[in-house]
């Protein structure tokens, strides 16, 4: 059986969201930039979801 660490991903995906919202904020006025931030941040926030999901069986 497999086992994971919840909370270093949890950890990992927090500071993944604290860095694309820092290239969001730098590229400001670059248009593909933004969306591709704006992406990645969608991306992130599913992450979140899943991470959430999983703590309750730690």
């Amino acid at each position: 059986m497999q086992t994971w660490n919840i909370p270093e991903l949890d950890e990992r995906i927090r500071k993944m969201r604290i860095l694309a919202e820092e290239i969001k904020e730098m590229g400001k006025g670059i248009q593909a930039v933004e969306k591709n931030a704006d992406r990645i941040l969608a991306s992130i926030s599913v992450l979140e979801l899943n991470i959430s999901d999983a703590k309750p069986y730690l």
